[in-house]
């Protein structure tokens, strides 16, 4: 089927190195959240807002103890998890989950001057809206291997040296690429060469912030025999 549909559109690298092994034709488009309109105006009298959620995607002890006093005290907290109450799930049920994902989306376009998640799906929209970000979690995993070329992923490593001041990022001709192509492919056309090359252009890149280098495997058993040196 893969073969058959290619190219195929991948939210992250990792999806699209899983292709590659296979000589299958991918590109990386990163997540369509990112598509989201982008907000007319800052947030009149905005002020920071703190999303997490459960898992992976709580908030860290040790990031609390980072964040700067003056963005803490005047945070708003956004619990942005929902228990699944059907599977599948109900009409109403869905109504009901469209609701509130959008109330989460007008919290963060209408009050926000920054984000502090952990969250990709609090990330990436708030990124398409023009709000800045600060992306950081526990850990690093497959799933953000697009968004962090675009801004840093940071892990409690790091977590002392982020940048507070972060800044909005220019993602409307990334947005556009994303849109043109999912647009050609839907009227059963290949995606335009400028429209692929953009979006290389975005994913092809290093992350932002590069992950610590791992030990060979011949250095992990020398450390195994002898001892960290």
């Amino acid at each position: 089927m893969f073969q058959k549909h290619q190219p195929i559109g991948c939210r992250d690298n990792a999806t699209k190195r899983l292709f590659d092994k296979h000589r299958i034709s991918a590109f990386v488009t990163g997540c369509a959240t990112l598509t989201l309109a982008k907000r007319e105006d800052p947030a009149v009298g905005g002020k920071p807002v703190i999303a997490f959620g459960a898992g992976s995607g709580v908030l860290q002890q040790n990031l609390l103890e980072n964040i700067p006093k003056p963005i803490l005290e005047h945070a708003r907290l956004v619990y942005q998890r929902e228990p699944v109450p059907d599977v599948p799930l109900s009409d109403g049920a869905i109504q009901k989950m469209d609701a509130l994902a959008q109330s989460y989306l007008d919290v963060y376009k209408n009050e926000a001057s920054l984000v502090v998640t952990p969250l990709l799906h609090v990330a990436s929209p708030c990124l398409a809206m023009g709000i800045p970000v600060v992306l950081a979690r526990r850990d690093r995993d497959d799933r953000f291997s697009a968004i962090d070329r675009l801004i840093p992923v940071y892990t409690p490593s790091e977590f002392s040296s982020i940048d507070w001041k972060a800044v909005s990022q220019e993602v409307e001709t990334l947005k556009g690429a994303m849109i043109g192509v999912a647009g050609q492919l839907l009227q059963g056309a290949r995606p335009a060469a400028g429209d692929l090359a953009v979006l290389a252009g975005a994913y092809d890149a290093a992350p932002v912030l590069q992950p610590p280098r791992q030990p060979s495997k011949l250095r992990r058993r020398i450390r195994r025999l002898f001892g960290k040196r």
